[in-house]
Formats: C-alpha cells, sequence, structure tokens
C-alpha cells in the first residue's frame, strides 16, 4: 500500500515521503495515529497545503526529545527486583520498569521508545540499553539491576570479606604444608649423604685391609 507520511517513522522514511508499506500497518497503526495518509490525489494536496505546519511541528519534536536527550545523558537508574541463585531475577525488568525509572528523572518516555537490544533483563548488575526518543534522537541508558533485599546487599561486602579471610587462610596453609615438605626433604637429603659416607668408610676401610694383607704377602 502507498502512503505519504505525516511526520518521520523510524525505519519507514520522512516526512513528506511517499512510501510502500504493508496494509495492515497502514491501517491498523500509521493511519489511525495520524502518521500517514493514503497517497490519494487528495491526500496529496492537502498535505502539501500543510506542509509548512507539518514540518514545524516535527522540528519541535525534535527539539523536545533533544531536550529530553541531554536530561538523561551520563544518568543512571537502579532498578531493584527480586534475585535468586547466581544473580538471576525472579521474572525480568522491562520497558514498563524502564519507563517508570525515567519518570522519576524527570522524563517521560514511551514505552515503544525503549530499546532491549537482547530482551528483558534478568540478571543483576550493568546494563546499557538505548532510547530511540525520537527518530533522529537516541541516547544510552545504563541501567543497575540490583537485589530489593536489603539484607542480601548488606550481607554482599561480608561475604566478600569472610571469602578473603579463608583464601588468605588456605594459602597460608598451602605454605606451611610446601615448608614442612621442603624440610622432610631435606633431612631425607641429609640422611642419604650419611648413609652414603659411612657406606664409603665402610669401602676404604676395606679396601685399606686388604692392601695391608698384600703388603704382608710380599714381605
Amino acid at each position: 500500500m502507498e502512503i505519504f507520511l505525516l511526520e518521520t517513522i523510524d525505519n519507514v522514511g520522512r516526512i513528506g515521503e511517499r512510501v510502500h508499506v504493508k496494509p495492515g500497518y497502514a491501517r491498523n497503526y500509521l493511519i489511525p495515529k495520524g502518521k500517514a495518509a493514503l497517497a490519494t490525489s487528495e491526500n496529496i494536496v492537502r498535505f502539501e497545503a500543510m506542509r509548512a505546519e507539518l514540518e514545524a511541528k516535527a522540528d519541535a519534536e525534535v527539539a523536545a526529545a533533544s531536550g529530553q536527550a541531554e536530561k538523561l545523558e551520563g544518568q543512571v537508574v537502579r532498578i531493584e527486583a527480586r534475585v535468586g541463585a547466581e544473580g538471576k531475577l525472579f521474572g525480568s525488568v522491562g520497558s514498563i520498569d524502564i519507563v517508570a525509572a525515567c519518570e522519576e528523572l524527570g522524563v517521560t518516555v514511551e514505552r515503544s521508545r525503549v530499546r532491549l537490544p537482547e530482551g528483558p533483563l534478568r540478571v543483576v548488575g550493568e546494563h546499557v540499553i538505548e532510547l530511540h526518543l525520537h527518530a533522529d534522537v537516541h541516547v544510552p541508558l545504563k541501567v543497575v539491576v540490583a537485589s530489593n533485599d536489603p539484607e542480601e546487599a548488606e550481607q554482599a561486602p561480608e561475604l566478600a570479606g569472610e571469602a578473603s579471610v579463608e583464601s588468605d587462610e588456605a594459602a597460608e596453609a598451602a605454605a606451611e604444608d610446601a615448608g614442612e615438605a621442603a624440610g622432610t626433604e631435606v633431612a631425607a637429603d641429609g640422611e642419604d649423604e650419611s648413609t652414603d659416607s659411612e657406606q664409603s668408610d665402610h669401602a676404604e676401610t676395606a679396601a685399606g685391609r686388604a692392601d695391608g694383607g698384600d703388603g704382608a704377602e710380599t714381605v
């Protein structure tokens, strides 16, 4: 179906352009929302008469979106959720949660403007998403997902400290075991050297006796 756009639409076209789209998309969304009109001669004439007004409206929308982007640029939103094992959420954080977090910053964002490239957020930590505030205005937003259980938040550093202490103790024990093993090896080497020395002394004595015997026979 051929239509002409009354405003700039992502991945479709810019205001005033004549484009072809699927009939259902045009009839169920673009036309009822006032974003497009059928490309009839009558509508085209009507659009040309309104072009200046529509373009001024579009410029105002871009300016408003740019203002929102400035407010959100560099911001970090924190969203708390129920967390299970290995930092996985019971459920997920989606566009509704992000819209609510933006409203707390004083910025109203439509759900359709939230882009989650990997789908809803399902684990704790930092995530970077993108807000398409306008076809020409995009802004990244850092979202920190954290546990809503204060006890877990308090225990996290304690558990980290305990793990560090246990690691240090294990390292000390390993060092002691290594030292003992080294001492045992040294002692064993000493015993071997003593045994070798004794065996050498016995051999020398036997050789001396043998030499003495030979000398007696010669005389």
